[in-house]
């Protein structure tokens, strides 16, 4: 597999974000109506910040800054680890 050169342009299926700080969030696709989580991009000041948004169905629920997310998860990661 070619390695993406952004989060962006990875194309695997994210199924869990986490966010780190006093705010510790995790956020994992099949849970609390969680139904997909997508990386985009929108346009800043000075050039795009990375977003993700976090869907239940076909409503945003979330709209979280890639700044503040610590670890991302893929479909094809191993779930075994007891992270899930």
């Amino acid at each position: 597999m070619q390695k993406p050169s952004q989060t962006v342009d990875d194309e695997r299926p994210i199924i869990s974000i986490i966010t780190g700080g006093e705010d510790y969030t995790i956020l994992t696709v099949g849970k609390y109506g969680v139904t997909s989580i997508v990386a985009y991009n929108e346009t800043g000041q000075s050039g795009y910040v990375h977003y993700y948004a976090v869907y239940k169905g076909d409503w945003l629920y979330a709209r979280m800054n890639g700044a503040d997310i610590e670890q991302v998860y893929y479909g094809d990661a191993p779930t075994d680890s007891g992270a899930f």
